[in-house]
């Protein structure tokens, strides 16, 4: 904030936000000089998404102003799923089959995996899930129960980022029973 005046005398400034719901002081500058810049940083910013409101006020010698602004944050981008392997409504897959994805997070916060399929009968999570991850591409190989021949079967990767989420279901046709 530029300050200036004509009043006479040192400003006091004060700056305020109302993250919380209602206004909280934040900063106060005592006895700044006219015709100097002041700022203060708005760190209560922590959700994506979201109208923040701030104001400031100059006070000297009785001239008194105010303003209030606004901005709103940016945007969540939801994580990434794609290359499902197999791929999805792929057929003839052999029976020993891992299931695998490749995930990404365009704001690079760190990722959960959690897998599930229907192979026995109803849909269930799959061992242990990928924690704390970066971008990449993961597979899950343990406790995979695709044993039918000639059978088609669901999974899905539910992956979330802290903020958002993404789910994806794909489907394999297992291939026939040799004769």
């Amino acid at each position: 904030m530029w300050v200036n005046q004509t009043c006479g005398g040192t400003i006091d400034i004060t700056w305020q936000e109302n993250s919380t719901g209602g206004w909280v002081t934040r900063q106060t500058n005592n006895s700044v000089p006219a015709d100097t810049s002041h700022n203060w940083t708005f760190a209560q910013a922590s959700s994506y998404s979201t109208k923040y409101w701030w104001r400031v006020y100059a006070n000297a010698s009785g001239c008194n102003v105010s303003a209030t602004y606004h901005f709103t944050t940016v945007s969540n981008n939801v994580p990434v799923v794609s290359n499902p392997y197999p791929s999805n409504e792929s057929t003839d897959v052999g029976l020993v089959v891992s299931i695998g994805v490749t995930v990404a997070d365009a704001d690079g916060h760190s990722m959960n995996i959690t897998w599930c399929t229907n192979a026995s009968g109803g849909w269930q999570q799959i061992g242990l899930n990928h924690t704390n991850i970066q971008g990449g591409t993961y597979y899950k190989i343990d406790a995979v129960n695709f044993e039918k021949y000639n059978t088609t079967y669901w999974w899905s990767v539910n992956v979330t980022d802290g903020f958002d989420w993404t789910n994806r279901t794909y489907s394999f046709t297992a291939e026939d029973e040799p004769d």
